[in-house]
């Protein structure tokens, strides 16, 4: 199955984030949305393991940036890459892919068009875990003790 989107994104994550059993991996340069954020925390309140992995930038970080801290204290695991700048956006639910050109921000779901790819593909899928493992080795030691 590969489904494609191209408006009301946050909506069609949020959906898939609604229904995560197991576990969350979500791979974004940037990561501003406060729905998608809150929808992270409510995964780890019904016990799904959620990992983050963001560049570790002014953007991330600054003083108006989410409250990681939170995420952290829930229960979350959270990564900045140390090598190259990490510029991925993907998300694994479950055994479910969305990738495309949407970082997590206010802007790409308010100002920008976006697209996102829903892939359920296991060889695929297992790519980007590959990915991911690699992004994680080359990070600094998690932050969280999910």
């Amino acid at each position: 199955m590969i489904e494609a989107y191209f408006s009301n994104i946050e909506r069609q994550i949020i959906k898939k984030l609604s229904v995560a059993e197991h576990q969350v991996l979500v791979a974004v340069a940037w990561f501003t949305n406060e729905v998608l954020f809150e929808e992270l925390l409510k995964c780890l309140r019904r016990g799904v393991s959620v990992s983050l992995i963001i560049m570790d930038d002014y953007i991330n970080r600054n003083e108006l940036a989410l409250d990681f801290t939170k995420f952290i204290e829930a229960g979350g695991m959270l990564f900045f890459p140390k090598e190259k700048k990490m510029h991925n956006k993907f998300c694994i639910i479950d055994g479910l892919l969305i990738t495309g050109s949407y970082n997590w921000t206010y802007y790409a779901e308010k100002l920008n068009c976006e697209n996102i790819l829903f892939i359920d593909d296991v060889p695929i899928i297992q790519k980007y875990i590959s990915v991911t493992m690699f992004a994680v080795g080359n990070a600094n030691e998690p932050i969280g003790n999910g």
